[in-house]
C-alpha cells in the first residue's frame, strides 16, 4: 500500500488507457547561428552546404566557419518527447471541513505546478542530432499546473487529478549576434496541452499516465499565438491523420478541425511518468502531511485557456457545488510534500472521444463516491 500513497505525492502527472501515438514531427525552424567549425559531426558539413545555407565561409589557419546560414532542424519519426523534472512540490489545501483535522482528508484540494526541459526525443533522432545537445542552438522547456481531489482507495489515500495544463516553449539559445543565450532568454510558446483527467489503478509509482488534448484556444495572459506560422507549423504527425473530415499532419489544423467543429474526435496527449523520491528516499505519506498557514489557492485562470477554465469550473461545481471563482478565492490552511523526481514522455494521437467533459466525468471516478457519502 505504501506505493498507493506516493502516486498523490506526484499530484503532477498521472494515468490513462490512451494508445499510444503513431510518430510526429518536430520544426525547429531554421538555425542562423554560426556553425563552431565546419567539419564531421557539425552542423555544417562542407563550406558548399554553407553557402548553398546562404551562409558565409571564413577561414582562419587549419579551420573553416560558417555565419548567417539557414539550416532546418525538422526531427522526423518522433514517438514521444522524453522529459525530466527534480524537486516536484504539490501543495494542498484545507477545503473540506476546514479545522475538523489536522491533516490532509478525503475531499481536500491539491495542486501542484512546475517547469522542466525536455531532453530526448524518443523514438527518432536525439535532441543533439537535431540542432541541439552539442550544438546549443534551441531547446523544448515546458510548464505545468495541475489539481485534482485528495480520494480515498482502499483503504489509503490518493490523489485524482482532474485539470490543468502542460505548455510547451521553443527556446532559441542563439542571440542576434550569434553568441550563446540561456533557457528562457527567447521563448516562444508552441502548444498548450489541456489535461482532461486521469484514470487507471491507483496502486504503483510506475507508469503515471495524464489524459489531455491539444488546445489552441486563447488565454487571457499570454498563451498560445495562432497568428505566429512558426507556432502553428511546429508539431506535425509524420503521417496524415483525419479529423473531422480533414485530413493534414498538422496539429493546429486538426485542432480546428476537431474541437472548433467537431469536438468528438480531437488531438490527444498522453503523458507517461514514473515517481520517485528525491535521491531515492521514501516519501512522506498524504495522510501525515500537517497543515500550517493559510493562503489563496495557487492557480491564476487568467492563465488557462477557455478549454481549460471549462474543465476547471466543471471540476470544482461537481465536487464541492460552488463556481471555481469562490473556491479559488478563499484561504485555507495548506501543507505541502516535495522532493518527487519525475520523468517520462509526453505522446500525441488523433482519438475519437465523446466529448472533453464525458472525459472528465470518466476522471473523476473516485470521486463520485466521495460526493454521494458526503450527502
Amino acid at each position: 500500500m505504501k506505493d498507493l500513497v506516493k502516486i498523490s505525492a506526484l499530484s503532477g502527472l498521472l494515468l490513462s488507457t490512451t494508445v499510444l501515438a503513431g510518430p510526429f514531427n518536430i520544426d525547429a525552424g531554421d538555425n542562423n547561428g554560426p556553425a563552431v567549425q565546419i567539419g564531421s559531426g557539425q552542423t555544417i558539413e562542407s563550406v558548399g552546404q554553407c553557402t548553398t545555407a546562404g551562409g558565409t565561409v571564413t577561414t582562419i589557419p587549419g579551420a573553416s566557419f560558417c555565419s548567417g546560414y539557414s539550416l532546418s532542424q525538422k526531427a522526423i519519426n518522433v514517438s514521444n518527447l522524453g522529459f525530466q523534472i527534480n524537486e516536484a512540490t504539490s501543495v494542498y489545501y484545507d477545503v473540506q471541513a476546514p479545522g475538523a483535522t489536522s491533516n490532509v482528508g478525503v475531499g481536500d484540494f491539491f495542486t501542484d505546478t512546475g517547469r522542466g526541459e525536455y531532453i530526448t526525443l524518443e523514438g527518432g533522432p536525439d535532441l543533439s542530432e537535431n540542432g541541439y545537445g552539442d550544438k546549443d542552438t534551441w531547446a523544448l522547456t515546458f510548464d505545468y499546473s495541475l489539481y485534482g481531489f485528495v480520494i480515498e482507495n482502499g483503504g489509503q489515500l490518493a490523489g485524482a487529478i482532474t485539470g490543468g495544463f502542460i505548455n510547451i516553449f521553443y527556446n532559441d539559445l542563439t542571440a542576434s549576434d550569434g553568441l550563446k543565450q540561456g533557457l528562457g532568454d527567447d521563448t516562444t510558446q508552441v502548444l498548450s496541452v489541456a489535461i482532461s483527467g486521469s484514470n487507471g489503478p491507483l496502486s504503483t509509482s510506475i507508469g503515471l499516465n495524464l489524459d489531455g488534448m491539444i488546445d489552441y484556444s486563447p488565454a487571457a495572459n499570454g498563451g498560445v499565438d495562432v497568428g505566429n506560422s512558426f507556432v502553428t507549423d511546429f508539431f506535425n504527425f509524420a503521417k496524415p491523420q483525419s479529423v473531422g473530415g480533414v485530413s493534414s499532419t498538422n496539429f493546429y489544423e486538426l485542432w480546428v478541425a476537431g474541437m472548433s467543429v467537431l469536438p468528438n474526435e480531437f488531438i490527444d496527449t498522453l503523458a507517461v511518468t514514473t515517481l520517485n523520491g528525491l535521491a531515492d528516499s521514501a516519501l512522506d505519506d498524504v495522510s501525515n502531511i500537517s497543515y500550517g498557514a493559510s493562503s489563496n489557492i495557487n492557480i491564476d485562470t487568467n492563465e488557462y485557456t477557455a478549454v481549460q477554465n471549462g474543465i476547471l469550473e466543471e471540476s470544482i461545481s461537481s465536487v464541492y457545488g460552488v463556481s471555481a471563482a469562490t473556491l479559488l478565492g478563499g484561504n485555507y490552511a495548506t501543507g505541502q510534500r516535495t522532493g518527487e523526481n519525475l520523468s517520462g514522455n509526453l505522446s500525441f494521437a488523433v482519438v475519437p472521444a465523446p466529448s472533453s467533459l464525458a472525459l472528465f466525468a470518466l476522471s473523476i471516478f473516485g470521486l463520485v463516491a466521495f460526493g454521494r457519502k458526503k450527502k
